[in-house]
């Protein structure tokens, strides 16, 4: 099932989803976070974290941002964004293959400060949404003025005294959290 990007210079480019993507984020919200962080993207650096196909990355890219990560523990995944990027012609995107925790770390390691990050996480694992949440303030990662987006079908417990402010959206069973730094 192809994904198409909904705005910017890749606008209406159709891109792959792997195999075991059932429910890849949706254009509805793709669109809507877009315009949410409309003014945040030019020139940002951001991280698609559990990026499955890379949609919502390119969709930061194509609006603006300067590079995305994307960061997938699944081969098949790293590999369907590293097509995905080529067929566009993109050299904004790095993809990072593994374990997201150790992935936040490498970007630790190179001292990468981030103002948009995307979390997805399959929604059966609601540890991981305040592991790396948690993870990206301990280590510095994120710059002044960032947000964090996390998509989720189940409110997960985060750290919101961290941020100064939030906002949801909702759009059916999937919903988005704003956390803004």
């Amino acid at each position: 099932m192809p994904v198409v990007i909904g705005s910017g210079f890749y606008r209406s480019r159709v891109i792959d989803v792997p195999s075991y993507l059932e429910v890849p984020t949706k254009s509805v919200v793709r669109m809507a976070l877009g315009n949410a962080l409309n003014d945040k993207l030019p020139n940002a650096v951001c991280l698609d974290l559990f990026a499955g196909s890379g949609a919502v990355g390119i969709e930061f890219i194509s609006r603006g941002a300067e590079k995305c990560y994307f960061v997938d523990e699944n081969q098949e995944a790293t590999t369907v964004i590293r097509n995905n990027l080529a067929k566009l012609k993109c050299n904004q995107g790095e993809i990072l293959h593994g374990d997201a925790l150790k992935a936040l770390e490498v970007l630790a390691d190179k001292a990468v400060k981030l103002d948009i990050v995307f979390i997805d996480p399959p929604y059966a694992q609601m540890d991981l949404y305040p592991s790396t949440v948690q993870y990206l303030l301990d280590h510095a990662l994120l710059r002044d003025g960032a947000a964090v987006v996390v998509e989720y079908e189940t409110e997960p417990k985060l750290p919101f005294n961290a941020f100064l402010r939030y906002k949801t959206y909702n759009y059916g069973k999937s919903h988005l959290m704003i956390l803004w730094r």
